[in-house]
């Protein structure tokens, strides 16, 4: 760490101490590049955000202000959706198969009742299958095709979809 970054977090801790806050305490430019990025008031649909990259972009939308829909394959998502509620930002979890069709306008449908509206679309639901490739199932190629692939258009055709 160099000098200048050093004193900065002496200046950042003091701060801290002196009764600011965590985000009052930071250097003037950096206040000013998190609040060119406010998102507070916006509606947030993220797929595949269970776990994982899907969970830390989730957190991140929260954090700037975004009420966030999580999505995940698995009926038990809620973590990334309490972690969010705790920094005072709606939330909901639905779970759906992105290999079936329907669950693209189930989620558009959902998060619009639960939010109103859906401001930013993050689609970063995705599946992985590992065999040879003179192995490979052809039931693993379908649903990596279909959740890959055609979850891209998925969105985009579903009925009253704005993406």
């Amino acid at each position: 760490m160099d000098e200048r970054n050093s004193s900065a977090g002496v200046e950042v801790a003091a701060s801290v101490r002196a009764g600011a806050t965590a985000a009052e305490s930071r250097p003037k430019a950096t206040r000013m590049i998190l609040e060119a990025f406010q998102l507070t008031g916006k509606n947030a649909l993220v797929t595949g955000s269970h776990r994982g990259l899907g969970a830390g972009i989730a957190l991140a939308l929260a954090q700037a202000g975004a009420n966030v829909a999580c999505h995940g394959k698995d009926s038990d998502g809620n973590s990334p959706c309490e972690r969010i509620r705790e920094l005072g930002r709606k939330s909901s979890y639905i779970a759906g198969d992105m290999a079936d069709p329907g669950v693209y306008s189930s989620l558009i449908e959902k998060t619009i009742e639960e939010f109103g509206s859906i401001d930013i679309l993050v689609n970063n639901a995705g599946t992985i299958r590992r065999a040879p490739a003179a192995e490979f199932p052809q039931k693993d190629w379908d649903e990596v095709i279909a959740v890959n692939l055609t979850l891209c258009s998925g969105f985009r055709n579903s009925p009253g979809s704005t993406c």
